[in-house]
């Protein structure tokens, strides 16, 4: 089944997609800035909650996210590369 046939829960969650923060800005909490203005954002539109993927094999980002409040879902092949699937739910 493809993302037309679940499209209630496709809708219901904002997806987070290559956040990036440029070495030089890094410590300045830019990351979780942006995702706080994200949530934000996701909130006013009555969203469920924030999901997004990551790379398994980089702990330090992995942690990044749990310290945002993402909680871990699944690990996933994505054809021999493996992420990690978080979710924030707000509802």
């Amino acid at each position: 089944m493809g993302r037309s046939g679940r499209s209630g829960l496709w809708l219901a969650y904002g997806y987070l997609h290559r956040l990036t923060v440029r070495a030089s800005y890094r410590g300045l909490e830019l990351g979780t800035k942006m995702i706080s203005f994200a949530e934000s954002y996701l909130l006013s539109k009555g969203k469920q909650g924030f999901r997004l993927d990551c790379v398994s094999h980089l702990p330090t980002l992995n942690q990044f996210y749990q310290r945002q409040g993402f909680l871990f879902v699944a690990k996933q092949d994505m054809g021999g590369r493996f992420v990690n699937l978080y979710e924030k739910r707000f509802m």
